[in-house]
């Protein structure tokens, strides 16, 4: 049996961010890749998100929740992931006021395929708007997440897990830890 490859991303607001929503939904329309995407968005607000969900390229589930916190958030959406079988299935934790460029997921996955001994990737996160990296972190090296850097390299909008990780290692966000 081929192991096929999909993503799923889970993408929370809490806040009235309904341009920025839009744009990383208008972003994820037009992914280069070929894989499927599912989008688990946890809408803690009170207003309805304007956009034609119709219209998309990938699947999505919408899941009210009410004021809950980041990694509150996170953990409920992950409890909404669907069986995956025969799947090779690869979580991403997009923040609501960021977005991809067009070929990011391609990339990832591309990563993982060469990669297989991997579980899990943290991406450099790059603002084009003031033209550098979130919080200084270096540009174009690969460097191993360990003990020692972990809460200095990674950002969760970076972060990419094969779900069977996740799933082996009971891996969930921690509610008290803060922000995420």
């Amino acid at each position: 049996m081929t192991t096929k490859t999909k993503v799923s991303l889970i993408l929370t607001s809490d806040q009235e961010r309904e341009f920025e929503l839009i744009r990383f939904l208008d972003g994820l329309s037009i992914q280069t890749t070929q894989y499927p995407i599912n989008l688990y968005f946890v809408n803690q607000s009170q207003e309805i998100l304007n956009y034609n969900w119709d219209q998309v390229e990938f699947n999505s589930e919408i899941i009210p929740s009410g004021r809950l916190g980041l990694s509150a958030a996170r953990n409920l959406a992950l409890s909404h992931l669907m069986p995956v079988d025969d799947y090779c299935e690869i979580i991403g934790f997009p923040d609501d006021d960021c977005w991809y460029d067009d070929k990011v997921l391609e990339n990832v996955i591309t990563y993982f395929e060469l990669n297989p001994d991997v579980n899990c990737i943290c991406t450099n996160v790059f603002d084009p708007s003031n033209q550098k990296s979130y919080g200084g972190r270096p540009l174009h090296i690969e460097k191993e997440v360990t003990f020692k850097n972990i809460f200095k390299l990674p950002i969760s909008v970076g972060i990419f897990i094969k779900r069977e990780s996740f799933i082996a290692n009971q891996i969930h966000f921690n509610e008290k830890l803060g922000a995420g």
